[in-house]
């Protein structure tokens, strides 16, 4: 059997289509990173661009916050998905972006200190970024009305 080109792609798509995914609470890792990679890409930009221009001091930990509140909206409003999922998006978002805004800093700034930010920012912005899309998860399912803090109080 001779094999053309449109019967080699025949192949390799079906295989794809047969190959086991990567599932992380309950979601292919494919659809984390279709969600993420738009918003870590655009504070990426911002962030580089406000290293370079004065800026209040704060700004940076505002796109932190808008970024990760964005990734637990949008599992919440476009996909149905629970708060782990968001959080996982929002964690997994947190590490690419700290690892990508320190790398950044070390190959501007060439320090030896900056090189040790390379593995404390994808850490502290991941958990950073868990806490926050899971919040406004939380905060956007109306799940904090069924909250109650007096009850945990009293056991």
């Amino acid at each position: 059997m001779e094999k053309t080109e449109s019967t080699v792609n025949e192949i390799t798509t079906a295989q794809a289509a047969e190959a086991p995914q990567t599932v992380v609470a309950g979601r292919p890792v494919r659809q984390y990173l279709q969600l993420i990679i738009g918003p870590v890409f655009l504070s990426l930009v911002v962030l580089a661009a406000a290293e370079f221009t004065e800026v209040f001091p704060g700004f940076e930990w505002l796109v932190y916050l808008v970024i990760f509140s964005y990734l637990g909206w949008a599992l919440y409003s476009r996909q149905p998905a629970r708060i782990w999922q968001s959080a996982f998006a929002g964690a997994a978002s947190g590490f690419w972006l700290g690892f990508m805004i320190a790398l950044f800093r070390f190959i501007i700034h060439p320090k030896v200190y900056l090189f040790f930010e390379i593995i404390t920012w994808p850490i502290m912005l991941s958990l950073i970024g868990f806490a926050i899309a899971g919040a406004a998860y939380w905060l956007a399912s109306g799940e904090f009305r069924n909250f109650k803090l007096l009850n945990l109080i009293k056991k």
